[in-house]
């Protein structure tokens, strides 16, 4: 196989689309934190992923529209991603696509997702996957079932 296609620059690049450079909260694309909460050392501190968690679980998904419903899912996945790829220890993690897994696994869950467009994490020393966008859907239909701050607590210790 090829060098394989990280997706770093490009899901850090939405992470941050979470932040709204205007103000405008409500808006159904722009998620919680404003251009004050970023710190200058540009990390993802924990109160940001508190903000984010918060906004999740207060979020009535019933109303958001199928249009926006995977952008704002892509943007809070890769918030959380980002998050635990800045809080890891191990910094062998990396954003890459479902096609990409697949190539490097054969696995039928990540032919089934290349249509979907899944970004996941991918651990290059270890092999390991994380699946952050998964979780947040998961979560969102079940939120009983699942807990959001667990997966990040695990993933970061993984």
């Amino acid at each position: 196989m090829s060098a394989i296609e990280y997706l770093d620059e490009a899901m850090k690049n939405i992470s941050h689309l979470v932040i709204d450079p205007d103000g405008r909260e409500g808006d159904l694309l722009t998620v919680v934190l404003s251009p004050d909460d970023v710190m200058d050392d540009g990390l993802l501190h924990e109160h940001h992923l508190e903000h984010v968690l918060d906004y999740i679980d207060h979020k009535d998904w019933t109303i958001v529209p199928p249009t926006d419903y995977n952008k704002i899912v892509l943007r809070l996945g890769g918030f959380i991603g980002e998050y635990i790829r800045d809080r890891s220890t191990d910094k062998s993690w990396h954003w890459i696509a479902a096609g990409t897994a697949y190539a490097l696994t054969s696995h039928d869950f990540f032919k089934v997702n290349i249509l979907a467009n899944l970004r996941l994490l991918y651990n290059e020393v270890t092999g390991k996957f994380l699946y952050p966008l998964a979780e947040l859907l998961d979560y969102i239909k079940n939120p009983k079932q699942h807990s959001l701050r667990q997966f990040i607590k695990n993933s970061i210790l993984a």
